[in-house]
């Protein structure tokens, strides 16, 4: 309970009540790149949708307006916009250009308005800090991959797998074809040697006739001892076959 007023006139009794909700404590550390756009997005209870929201500095017990939005529009000042989405109970603020004296302590607030008076409600405080833009921020600023060069880097990647798995297909394959190869030769080497040891043996004949030449010796030579004729008694006389 509050009373104001001066010593000639009634005073004024006032009844604070303070609200808390998870969505509006604490404070809130956030960081931004020199040069940059920063944002920063303030939720709040469902019960101040359509109120009037503000972005304040902090600066000891002074608090210094920013901006302004009453509506659903993104509302510009200087290096400042904002913006109310009602859907989602958050508006945000960006901060364009961020400068090294950016830093400091920022609220998030919302106008009530009454039919005697109006207030500002501050939540959800922010400790700003700005820093030195970093190598890799700087070749990127957006903070964005650069999906040409990491769409190449997959297909180069992608290829190679594919190479690497057909390589290693094409030598299993190999292997597997070795193996069966030596057991197929195994198994014909084993036929041959077993088909040879079936066969009959053949003697050398030599023919002691004079009249013999070294051909027809040699011919008679390789003529198996089972497929010679035996001699018939109306066989046709040497001297007739010559």
């Amino acid at each position: 309970m509050y009373q104001f007023g001066d010593f000639s006139r009634l005073n004024y009794d006032i009844n604070l009540k303070v609200n808390s909700d998870p969505c509006c404590s604490g404070t809130k550390a956030v960081t931004g790149q020199l040069g940059q756009t920063l944002m920063i997005s303030c939720f709040y209870p469902v019960e101040f949708e359509t109120n009037p929201k503000s972005f304040y500095r902090l600066d000891g017990f002074n608090e210094a307006e920013l901006i302004r939005t009453s509506g659903t529009e993104q509302h510009q000042d200087d290096r400042f916009s904002i913006s109310d989405d009602r859907k989602n109970k958050v508006f945000s603020v960006n901060i364009t250009d961020l400068r090294k004296d950016d830093g400091g302590l920022y609220s998030c607030a919302f106008t009530e308005d009454m039919s005697s008076f109006s207030y500002q409600s501050f939540f959800t405080v922010f400790q700003l800090q700005a820093t030195e833009v970093t190598k890799d921020t700087a070749e990127n600023p957006d903070g964005k991959l650069d999906t040409s060069e990491s769409g190449f880097t997959t297909i180069i990647i992608i290829t190679l797998v594919i190479c690497v798995i057909l390589l290693l297909g094409v030598v299993s394959a190999l292997i597997f074809y070795k193996q069966i190869w030596k057991k197929l030769q195994g198994t014909f080497d084993r036929n041959v040697l077993e088909s040879l040891s079936e066969m009959p043996h053949y003697d050398e004949i030599k023919d002691h006739t004079p009249h013999a030449d070294t051909e027809e010796t040699e011919y008679y030579s390789v003529i198996p001892l089972h497929t010679i004729p035996s001699v018939h008694p109306n066989a046709v006389e040497k001297e007739d076959f010559y």
